[in-house]
């Protein structure tokens, strides 16, 4: 914010020296008039504090004003700005505040994504690294080396991403559900909200972070086999797709953070515009790096009783819509698909005399074309089932455990202590979690040792 001088700058020339005015009083010379000079007074640095901050807020609802919802949101800036400006507040340090929070979504939102794709990564080592996984070399056929893949990773992301759904949940500031918006917000939030067809075409883009990690895949295995060898360049491989889908599900996630932030999704009006924001917001300016160290430990060390608790959901999520369109269908099957996809490439490159560095190529360019229609065919079907798979989940609930266990934590991530514990809604959480329909995830590197 642009500061006000309080003493403006007057020539002497437009004063003689026996006619200065003395401090504190304002003076007449010809027909300009002097800003009152000496101390500001409390109740102007109040004024002029809620003035700045309500131009501050104005540019931070204005996305959502429209001539009907305009004299509402007038309103509520009216009052967050004078509440604001009471408690001793500036222009500055608010902006400094809801900077903080940006920078914490963001952070967390990213690491929401690197922790979701370690079941994936984990499931591929598995299949790598682990022959009795397929049978110890019993299973040579193909097309079953392929089917196996694609089903342990499958099922590995799911029940894992269940197991983990408490720990990686509400970890954001300046998100809200509906219900815990103003009126004014609430319609303002529904209008931005994205259809589930958004959503599908939104992440189908944001997942091709998985396309690009196989294509430097597609350039690294070929090189080592060419200067070490062909087993040297597969197990390089491996550790590359193992480690890169964390990275990859980290960087969809950013990107949809990004995509969220620029469609006003997410950000500062939605603390604003909380029923309770002047607790969050004082929440939000105390958060430290102690408040972050514990938020984690809690996160982590409640980990085996949410494996209790949530053991069985998780299991019956693979037979939800979403579990068996999803991810038996468009994942399982779409892995299934590249491994043999991928093993027609590489024994047509063999029959046809390339050397083991090419063989690779063509293997890994085959996984890297197929890889992106699967990539959009799984978040689509995710995305489409999802309302389903929910009601599904809501019966289930009241046929098994009944309703949600209440949660001890609130969700920041790192997260805050609150007096009141909180309960981990079952169903879609999209609202507080932007657009977080899908967990991120891996693709397809297992199926490779179909070949």
């Amino acid at each position: 914010m642009d500061s006000i001088s309080l003493t403006p700058f007057h020539p002497l020339t437009d004063q003689t020296e026996e006619t200065l005015p003395p401090p504190s009083t304002t003076s007449t010379t010809g027909t300009t008039a002097a800003v009152a000079i000496g101390p500001v007074t409390a109740e102007q640095d109040l004024a002029n504090r809620t003035g700045a901050i309500k131009a501050q807020l104005t540019r931070v609802f204005e996305p959502h004003m429209n001539g009907a919802n305009r004299e509402a949101f007038e309103a509520l800036i009216d009052d967050r700005s004078r509440t604001l400006a009471n408690d001793g507040e500036t222009a500055e340090s608010v902006d400094a505040v809801l900077t903080k929070g940006s920078r914490l979504d963001r952070a967390a939102h990213d690491t929401v994504g690197f922790l979701r794709s370690v079941p994936f990564g984990a499931a591929s080592i598995a299949l790598d690294f682990a022959p009795a996984v397929t049978g110890n070399g019993s299973i040579t056929a193909p097309l079953a080396l392929s089917a196996i893949a694609g089903l342990v990773s499958s099922a590995a992301d799911t029940v894992g991403n269940g197991l983990m759904k408490r720990a990686t949940s509400d970890t954001q500031w300046l998100v809200a559900d509906n219900a815990e918006l103003e009126p004014v917000m609430q319609e303002a939030a529904q209008a931005v909200k994205p259809s589930l067809t958004t959503q599908a075409v939104e992440g189908s883009l944001t997942f091709q972070t998985f396309t690009a990690r196989n294509v430097l895949r597609t350039v690294v295995q070929p090189v080592v086999t060419k200067t070490v060898d062909a087993q040297t360049g597969s197990k390089v491989d491996s550790v590359m797709a193992a480690v890169g889908s964390p990275l990859s599900g980290m960087a969809a996630y950013d990107l949809q953070h990004s995509i969220d932030k620029s469609k006003h999704r997410i950000g500062p009006e939605y603390l604003l515009g909380r029923q309770d924001w002047h607790q969050r917001y004082t929440d939000l300016k105390n958060y430290g790096v102690g408040n972050a160290a514990m938020g984690i430990a809690k996160r982590v060390g409640s980990l085996p009783l949410d494996a209790m608790r949530d053991g069985s959901k998780s299991l019956q999520a693979l037979v939800t819509p979403t579990g068996l369109v999803s991810g038996l269908g468009a994942l399982a099957g779409g892995i299934t698909a590249i491994g043999m996809a991928q093993t027609a490439a590489v024994n047509a490159a063999r029959n046809a005399g390339i050397s083991p560095a090419g063989v690779a190529a063509a293997g890994k360019a085959t996984v890297t074309a197929t890889m992106a229609p699967v990539l959009a065919a799984w978040v689509t079907t995710a995305v489409m089932t999802q309302p389903l798979a929910d009601k599904a989940s809501a019966a289930l609930d009241r046929l098994s455990a009944g309703p949600a266990h209440p949660d001890e934590l609130q969700g920041m991530l790192p997260l805050v202590e609150t007096p009141v514990a909180e309960h981990v809604e079952e169903e879609s959480d999209n609202e507080g979690d932007s657009v977080d329909f899908v967990s991120a995830r891996s693709t397809l590197s297992a199926a490779e040792r179909a070949v």
